[in-house]
């Protein structure tokens, strides 16, 4: 089990935009002004915070995976992207609640564009954190000669929201402040958990988005844009 420090976050604004509904041109005016200002308030309100282990796979099936620790993930059909690894990748991101604190507040003080803006900024910021952390990831198996998979989280696709509560039995939230309420959502809310598998014996995936996060050359899920 490992806690990075150090994570690298950038918030970018394209994505900023896309999130507030924004294709092609972009703000002006007063809504350019407010994207830069939010922007810089998340910088300073953000922290960026992590936590991963790796265990060994004791079975795979089609739509779900035993851990040798006798746990089971029934993860979906998302599974067929991860065929032949040995390992099972297991993360939890957060950038903290400072970011969600102050949003709250813009929105009692009736700085409704300031507030949607902010917390805009903050999911493009907790992705940055969950794509730098898959990046770490994959750096290390590249050191081992092995691959990595497409990254996978609860509450997307097939993967039941409820399954988080198996994340949790894997790691620890507590030691980076994330917990999970009684309806297996995150809090802090600007959170991501996700999963990849590992192994030499993995196959090249088919039909499969490719990844976002990734500088690295040889991946072959990686993009030609590098978000770090």
């Amino acid at each position: 089990m490992e806690t990075l420090k150090g994570i690298r976050v950038r918030i970018r604004e394209k994505e900023v935009l896309r999130l507030q509904g924004y294709k092609d041109e972009g703000p002006r005016g007063d809504v350019a002004e407010i994207l830069g200002r939010e922007i810089e308030e998340g910088y300073r309100l953000i922290r960026p915070k992590a936590i991963l282990t790796r265990v060994t796979i004791r079975e795979m099936g089609e739509e779900s995976i035993t851990l040798d620790n006798g746990l089971t993930l029934n993860a979906g059909q998302g599974l067929k992207d991860w065929r032949g690894s040995e390992y099972l990748g297991v993360a939890l991101c957060t950038i903290d609640s400072a970011l969600e604190d102050r949003v709250s507040e813009l929105f009692l003080e009736g700085e409704y564009p300031a507030a949607l803006m902010l917390d805009s900024v903050g999911s493009v910021a907790v992705d940055s954190v969950a794509d730098y952390v898959n990046h770490f990831i994959c750096q290390k198996a590249r050191d081992l000669d092995i691959r990595v998979g497409p990254r996978l989280s609860p509450g997307y696709g097939r993967w039941d929201l409820r399954e988080q509560r198996a994340i949790f039995a894997l790691l620890p939230g507590e030691k980076i402040g994330v917990c999970l309420n009684e309806n297996c959502m995150m809090i802090p809310r600007k959170s991501v958990s996700f999963c990849v598998g590992i192994g030499k014996g993995l196959e090249s995936g088919r039909g499969i988005d490719p990844c976002r996060y990734c500088g690295m050359e040889g991946c072959q899920y990686r993009r030609s844009v590098a978000l770090i």
